[in-house]
């Protein structure tokens, strides 16, 4: 991104060159007057002169600057200061002609990502110059500040000028000073585009997907099923035979947006995962088959060769946290990740630009698959201190619940061998493993090391946390690291069915009937620990995604709908680099 740094705001740069801020040249200035091509429809005064004595000026004659949010005038300054007027990157291709709008230069048809703005010139003479880089300003259709413009103009003779001002880059900043010469009167107006912000589980869901297969001795169907019973129309599947079988719809993208009063963009992070191979396999082509068009971007960071640890399911977000007296009201970012095996330099780079959204990482590496939904997440809870809970793996409650059950009782999902189950018949053949008991208990310190992380970069506390009952196990291939014996149920996804937050949960599959969930002690558990204020639905991920060293989440993708006024409760966490 660009940003510049002035000493003054009242830099101008015309054709001739650079003039002082106490300087003034005619010929760097571009006048804009009712005899322009292009100019506002509105009053065309014909002359600058008011007739009044500029020495005693009338209230209701003052220099106004017009937002959708609101008003700014001489004694009203607020809604001008930093961030100001809020916009987006114009980095999408609204008349899909291949090439990003802002190259066009206000040329592409049907360009809707501009902040606007009303100057009430009252029919008087006003000065504009624009300082920052990466920012356009047009009249009308003609361009008059910044790239491919001067840093200074003057509105001539017209009663108001609607401007459209147009950012380069996330977070790319100005400031735009309005000047009244007759009046004395000048507003400096900041001028911010809106940061990148990836979504949390407090946030509506609009869609949810997932792809079903039931090819080659692999069945999902019961999990589509489940969805499609509790969302109807708001879940959809993807082709498995498009998209070459890869069902791991969590891992290959994340759904992210930048937003204005007067401009939205919905944004995918394309993860380099690239369907497990090369570009164009698996699941790669799904986000721009689904969603490129106007209004969208799909973007990334940094070169190919991505590991597992750059893969979607090892990129989440909390809900708006408080740290340190820190108000984050749009979460953090998390990712897991330790010493050198961390995700790729330049995506963290990317997301600590965003500012907002201030990363952390814990360490998923003791994991298998290395993904920090494995064993956290967090949900909604309107009873809750902070508005939700963060659920969180537990060996120690996995065990109790497991140490008061019969050990006779049969356990027909995980009697199979190899891709079907875990050898194990009864849970007899849990409890009294003695190896795996000694391993758990050494995950559980992880966990716990891990959970205090968790408690000081969110400021949690005990009752922040629900404890989700868990086991791990050891798997071929992997050498000391661990995926969940039990299906890991904190490996959710939550979304809205009928306005109710509900969380689609891996079905544990503790029962000697598979097929009755109610008889399922585990189950029972879990709907204990939860809120009244969640519903929970328990889906059946076992053959295609658990023995695929996945869960729920990892196979399925949620778009939320993005509600937020970043210009108004997030300038604290933006760096000013522009200043006056």
């Amino acid at each position: 991104m660009r940003h510049s740094h002035f000493g003054c705001w009242m830099l101008l740069v015309g054709a001739a060159g650079a003039v002082g801020c106490d300087e003034k040249s005619e010929d760097d200035t571009a006048r804009i007057e009712p005899t322009d091509p292009n100019p506002l429809t509105g009053t065309d005064t014909g002359t600058s002169d008011t007739g009044r004595d500029s020495a005693e000026p009338e209230p209701d004659d003052a220099l106004v600057i017009e937002l959708t949010v609101g008003s700014i005038s001489p004694g009203n300054t607020d809604l001008a200061e930093f961030p100001g007027l809020a916009g987006v990157p114009n980095v999408d291709d609204d008349d899909e002609n291949g090439q990003a709008d802002w190259e066009q230069a206000g040329s592409a048809v049907g360009d809707n990502d501009y902040a606007l703005a009303t100057v009430l010139t009252h029919g008087r003479d006003i000065q504009l110059s624009l300082s920052g880089t990466g920012l356009r300003i047009y009249h009308g259709e003609a361009l008059i500040l910044g790239d491919g413009a001067g840093a200074e103009a003057v509105l001539s003779g017209i009663d108001e000028a609607g401007l459209r001002v147009e950012f380069e880059d996330f977070l790319d900043q100005g400031i735009l000073a309005v000047n009244d010469p007759e009046r004395g009167e000048t507003i400096a107006l900041a001028l911010t585009a809106s940061p990148l912000f990836f979504n949390h589980h407090l946030q509506s869901s609009e869609e949810v997907m997932a792809m079903r297969v039931a090819e080659f001795g692999y069945n999902n169907t019961p999990m589509m099923d489940g969805y499609r019973d509790a969302l109807g129309d708001a879940f959809f599947t993807l082709r498995s035979g498009r998209y070459d079988y890869d069902v791991w719809v969590q891992d290959e993208f994340e759904f992210a947006y930048a937003t204005a009063p007067d401009a939205h963009l919905d944004i995918i992070f394309d993860t380099h995962r690239d369907g497990q191979g090369w570009p164009g396999e698996g699941l790669d082509d799904f986000p721009e088959d689904q969603y490129e068009g106007p209004d969208w971007l799909i973007t990334n960071w940094g070169p190919r060769n991505a590991t597992s640890l750059d893969y979607g399911g090892n990129f989440e977000v909390s809900p708006p946290v408080t740290v340190d007296g820190v108000d984050y009201p749009y979460g953090r970012v998390y990712y897991g990740g330790y010493g050198s095996y961390t995700p790729m330099r330049a995506t963290q780079n990317a997301v600590e630009g965003m500012q907002v959204q201030e990363p952390f990482m814990p360490d998923s590496t003791w994991l298998c698959v290395g993904h920090i939904d494995e064993f956290t997440t967090t949900i909604p809870d309107s009873s809750a201190p902070k508005g939700f809970r963060l659920v969180f793996a537990d060996t120690h409650s996995a065990w109790e619940l497991l140490d008061g059950l019969d050990p006779s009782m049969a356990i027909p999902r995980y009697s199979g061998g190899m891709w079907e189950g875990h050898n194990m018949d009864t849970i007899s053949d849990m409890v009294s493993d003695a190896a795996l008991r000694a391993l758990n208990d050494e995950v559980q310190e992880i966990l716990d090391e891990q959970k205090e992380v968790f408690v000081r970069e969110l400021g949690l506390s005990e009752e922040d946390i629900i404890y989700m009952p868990s086991l791990f196990e050891e798997v071929a291939g992997c050498g000391s690291a661990v995926a969940a014996l039990i299906p890991g149920m904190a490996n959710l996804i939550v979304a809205d069915v009928e306005g109710t937050p509900t969380a689609f949960i891996p079905d544990p599959f503790l029962r000697s009937d598979v097929n009755d969930q109610d008889s399922d002690p585990m189950i029972a558990r879990v709907r204990e620990l939860f809120p009244d204020s969640i519903g929970t639905v328990f889906l059946d991920d076992w053959s295609v995604y658990h023995m695929g060293l996945g869960e729920v989440h990892c196979g399925t993708n949620v778009k939320r709908r993005a509600a937020n006024a970043w210009w108004e409760d997030s300038g604290h966490l933006i760096s000013q680099e522009v200043t006056r």
